[in-house]
């Protein structure tokens, strides 16, 4: 049987058509990642009655994630805004016993974590299955206001720069920067911006891997 489905409308309800024939996915938007308790059962009951049981959370357009993990755990690489955060050791000599084990793991303490919070920001990282590619370093000790005020500046360059002709009025950040430009992006992303001295920013950023164009007639 053929299913007579207006998708357009259905995605406009904030329902999207699954990869399985008939069914649907119901998206529920949660600013800053922050929903009531009452909300989250309320969706809990309504996945348990009409849907499968299961919820899935992601996060969308402008991808930020945070990572205390030197190494990476939450892969933020794999995200528009990559942060990092950062530590600057404090030394104590009159701590210090001279054993040598600082090195791995100082018993006294010698070492302590600096009472400034610094941030490492790695940019423009995406998944996907024709351009995926790992976000790499920008900025390293910076400050939290200044992340705050670069991220509010990129949803500015992205209203200004935006494919009008993206389906569905979307585009990825990745792809806006590559077609207008890394210095045209730092240049919106740093208006009224003052990085803290200790900053380091690297003026020219290469992302690695490779990019496939569908401008030929294969399909």
């Amino acid at each position: 049987m053929i299913q007579d489905v207006n998708v357009k409308a259905l995605k406009k309800n904030a329902f999207r058509y699954s990869k399985v024939r008939g069914e649907t996915a119901s998206r529920v938007r949660v600013p800053g990642g922050l929903v009531s308790a009452k909300s989250m059962a309320r969706i809990v009951e309504i996945a348990e009655e009409f849907g499968n049981g299961e919820i899935f959370l992601t996060n969308r357009h402008v991808k930020v994630a945070f990572t205390v993990c030197s190494n990476d755990c939450a892969h933020v690489a794999l995200d528009d805004f990559g942060i990092i955060g950062m530590t600057e050791p404090q030394y104590d000599p009159a701590r210090c016993i001279g054993c040598g084990v600082c090195v791995v793991y100082c018993p006294t303490r010698a070492w302590t974590r600096s009472p400034e919070r610094y941030f490492r920001v790695k940019i423009m990282g995406r998944t996907g299955k024709q351009n995926p590619r790992l976000a790499q370093d920008w900025l390293r000790w910076v400050d939290e206001d200044s992340i705050v005020k670069i991220v509010k500046n990129t949803y500015a360059f992205i209203e200004e720069y935006i494919d009008p002709n993206a389906p569905e009025g979307k585009e990825h950040i990745g792809y806006i920067v590559d077609r207008v430009g890394f210095d045209e992006f730092c240049k919106w992303a740093l208006e009224d911006v003052e990085l803290p001295e200790k900053c380091q920013r690297a003026t020219r950023v290469y992302w690695d891997g490779k990019r496939y164009d569908r401008d030929n007639s294969l399909r």
